[in-house]
């Protein structure tokens, strides 16, 4: 897959990490590309991946309980992306040398049935495993213009998920990220040399089965359409750490991060041969991120050039966040510390996927998302309900058991970042 030229860092650090720019404004925070776009599906939904259950691997890096909900599939998952700046004709030039700023993400899953083991189990049990890497490379120039080079940040991180399907589907997830960078300016800024964690959970009611009392399979509406509604919840607390340090009288937080949301999703399946087919789906999210940092104290000092110096003394919140769950996920609304995400989804035949979404910042007009995808297993199950294509073939067999490849699209023209494009494909193997 050949990934267009895309999202400027800076914009996407402002669209994924809303609020944490408050933190910024008194002291930097560290490991900020951990908070970046990882997917153009959840970002076209204004990057609502906290509760939006998704089949994508790179959906664990947002939320660890994806792994346990995805692992119920018993599927292995692959995904990538990459960013990298828009006008390959206006490079930042540093020394003498082109350097581009760029994002890299790639994620593999595994998740296994154990219930297919244990066959006395009264409800489906499964466990997923993951790994993930991410990594920032950009331009830096501590000592201006004739003196600068490459900084790269970087985490490799590795995700446990287990999933309880018993009526109710729930995910839960735990990640250990090892942070590292590759830094030849130390005396300028901090070395990133940190451990973090994420957890995260997901719970999915299926409302319809719930009121009919049935824990069937399918409710039927009428002759072969099988309606279904879910509302799911999830929460996520990511890169869990404590301060990195450069030297005694000087600290830094690493970029921590909250995300709470909910979602409904109301789906008409039939059957397609003997496989399922949801031809329609519509699917709105509402979620919130908030940056748990506080300020604790100002000092002030007089430069050498007789500038005053101000020394702004972070730490961490306690608790889970500063959550409205009335203005943030009910009203879709910001408050002063947090931010609030609306997305929304409507997929046609499993095939294509057509998406929007905002995020609005407390007084700031709202940033609007926008985006597509399409799934060859939907587009096989369409070309055999078409009568197209024969269900019992070997190669229509093969990839609606066994393989999906998934090709997902962002673009909006407006925005942080108009027009500026951002493509992803996920291998799925089941």
């Amino acid at each position: 897959m050949r990934y267009r030229r895309t999202l400027w860092l800076t914009s996407a650090l402002m669209l994924a990490s809303v609020v944490q720019a408050r933190a910024q404004a008194y002291g930097p925070t560290v490991g900020n590309f951990l908070n970046y776009p990882v997917s153009p599906r959840m970002l076209a939904m204004g990057d609502a991946g906290t509760s939006v259950v998704t089949k994508s691997a790179m959906s664990m890096l947002v939320n660890p309980a994806q792994l346990g909900m995805q692992s119920l599939n018993n599927s292995l998952e692959i995904g990538s992306s990459l960013f990298l700046t828009p006008n390959s004709d206006r490079p930042y030039e540093i020394a003498g040398s082109q350097k581009y700023l760029s994002f890299l993400a790639s994620a593999v899953s595994y998740g296994a049935r154990l219930d297919s083991v244990w066959h006395r189990l009264p409800f489906k049990l499964a466990l997923g495993v993951g790994y993930s890497y991410e990594e920032s490379t950009f331009p830096f120039s501590p000592g201006g213009p004739m003196i600068g080079g490459t900084m790269t940040d970087y985490t490799n991180s590795f995700t446990l998920g287990l999933g309880i399907h018993y009526f109710l589907k729930l995910g839960i997830g735990y990640s250990l990220k090892f942070i590292r960078n590759k830094n030849p300016f130390s005396a300028f800024t901090p070395n990133i040399d940190q451990t973090a964690e994420d957890f995260g959970t997901i719970l999915q009611v299926p409302v319809l089965q719930l009121l009919y009392g049935t824990r069937t399979r399918h409710i039927v509406f009428c002759k072969n359409i099988y309606p279904s509604l879910n509302i799911t919840a999830g929460y996520a607390l990511r890169n869990v750490g404590g301060y990195v340090v450069k030297t005694p009288t000087y600290h830094s937080l690493l970029a921590r991060q909250a995300n709470l949301g909910w979602n409904w999703e109301l789906a008409f399946s039939s059957r397609v041969a003997e496989y399922d087919w949801k031809w329609f789906s519509l699917t709105w999210a509402r979620e919130a991120t908030d940056e748990p940092f506080k300020l604790d104290s100002v000092s002030a000092g007089i430069g050498p050039n007789g500038v005053a110096n101000y020394d702004y003394l972070l730490s961490y919140r306690n608790g889970l966040g500063t959550f409205s769950p009335w203005n943030n996920l009910v009203l879709g609304m910001p408050t002063t510390t947090t931010a609030s995400i609306k997305g929304w989804q409507i997929g046609l035949g499993e095939s294509f996927y057509f998406r929007g979404g905002s995020i609005i910042y407390s007084g700031s007009p709202a940033v609007v998302t926008s985006g597509w995808g399409a799934r060859l297993d939907g587009l096989v199950k369409l070309i055999v309900f078409l009568h197209g294509l024969n269900p019992n073939a070997p190669f229509t067999r093969f990839v609606l058991n066994h393989l999906d490849l998934r090709f997902d699209y962002y673009g909006s023209d407006s925005g942080l970042f108009p027009g500026q494009p951002f493509e992803s494909l996920d291998l799925v193997v089941r």
